[in-house]
Order: structure tokens, then C-alpha cells, then sequence
């Protein structure tokens, strides 16, 4: 292939976006590719936000970029923006299933950070009530389902709080999740049930705590 001469400089220290986080960013899978095949373009060059060509391509929706980008293993799926949200906290928010398989896919994939709102991924998918993605979360063993959030709060009096019977029982049917914890301002997740009136979470947790017991 012939290259066009480039400054390299453009091409990867712009103060605010790279050739490649523009086309990654705009869905323009064939300029992906031809970025991509240069040895002397950064993957994960950053703009002013610290969010890279990938950041950009899950935050809007171009799944066949995503995957590209995923398929070199020199790219960094769990880079921080300077909010502290990643790539898969970004899906998780928009609720993008296929983009949260996507990122996934990668065995160096963080599923405990606390990054956006202190959330860990379980957190993020309870809090938005995305239930697939929760789903396909609580599947993972690596997955954290008591990590608790900066406001020490767990997903499941995340959950709870706003009376979502369907996340709580989802939850609770993870054999490590912890029923009932002692969080940090000193309630637990029964107790806050009860506050708010949630007879069928009440009724869900009780019986979880009885199963324990026996």
C-alpha cells in the first residue's frame, strides 16, 4: 500500500481528537482499518477528556468499529476517562447488550472499578435497570455482586431503594450474594425494604436469609 505522507504529529497529538478517534467516533469502518494498518498511529491516543478512539466508538453505537478496534490486543478495553467512566460503563449506562458482549469478549476486561457515579458494573446495570446486561454480568464469576459503591451502597439496596422486585430477585439468585449486609450509613438492605414499603422484597430477602440458615 502506498501511504499518504502524514505529519505524525496530527496524526496523534492533537489537543483534542486523532484522525482515528474522529472515524472511529463516526462509525467510518474503513477508515478505521486504513488508520489502523499504519504502525505509527497510537490506538488509544487520547482527547483533552482522556477519552480514546474506542470511548468514542461504544458511546456511539458502531458495533463493526468496536469489534475492529477489540480485535487488536494492543488496545486498552478498560482505559478511564477523566470522569472515570470506561468503555463498558458507557455501554452499560446506554444499555447496549451487544456492545456489552462485545467488550466481554476481551479476557482483560475490568468488571469491579468503581468508576462513574463509584459504580461497579453489577451497580451500573442494577441502577439504570437494564436487566439483560445485569444478566449477562451476574453470569461472570469475576463479577463482583456485593462490591459495594463509593457511597457504600450494594446493587442489591441499589435495587431495592426504588422497589425493583425483578432486579432484587436476580440478584439474589447468585449463590455469593450477601442478603442482607450492614452497609455504611447502617442499614441493610431489609431494613430499607421495610422503610419503603416493598412487601414483595421484604418477602424475597427473608426467605433468602431463612434458606441460609437452614
Amino acid at each position: 500500500m502506498n501511504y499518504v505522507p502524514v505529519n505524525r504529529g496530527r496524526l496523534n497529538s492533537q489537543p483534542l481528537r486523532t484522525p482515528l478517534s474522529w472515524a472511529a467516533g463516526n462509525g467510518h469502518t474503513e477508515v478505521v482499518k486504513l488508520l489502523m494498518s499504519r504502525e505509527d498511529v497510537e490506538l488509544d491516543a487520547s482527547d483533552f477528556r482522556v477519552r480514546t478512539p474506542l470511548f468514542f466508538a461504544v458511546l456511539n453505537g458502531h458495533t463493526d468499529v468496536v469489534k475492529l478496534l477489540l480485535s487488536r490486543h494492543d488496545i486498552n478495553p478498560n482505559s478511564l476517562d477523566n470522569r472515570g467512566e470506561t468503555p463498558l460503563s458507557v455501554a452499560i449506562t446506554k444499555g447496549q447488550v451487544a456492545m456489552v458482549n462485545l467488550l466481554l469478549g476481551r479476557e482483560d476486561i475490568i468488571l469491579n472499578h468503581l468508576g462513574i457515579k463509584g459504580f461497579s458494573a453489577i451497580c451500573l446495570a442494577t441502577w439504570y435497570g437494564h436487566e439483560e446486561i445485569l444478566r449477562i454480568l451476574l453470569a461472570r464469576e469475576d463479577a463482583d455482586p456485593n462490591l459495594q459503591s463509593w457511597n457504600g451502597w450494594g446493587p442489591l439496596s441499589l435495587a431495592v431503594g426504588p422497589g425493583k422486585t425483578s432486579v432484587v430477585k436476580m440478584l439474589l439468585e447468585r449463590a455469593d450474594v450477601n442478603p442482607n449486609p450492614v452497609e455504611h450509613d447502617g442499614w441493610t438492605p431489609l431494613e430499607r425494604a421495610r422503610v419503603h414499603g416493598h412487601k414483595d422484597i421484604v418477602a424475597l430477602i427473608e426467605s433468602r436469609i431463612g434458606a441460609m440458615d437452614q
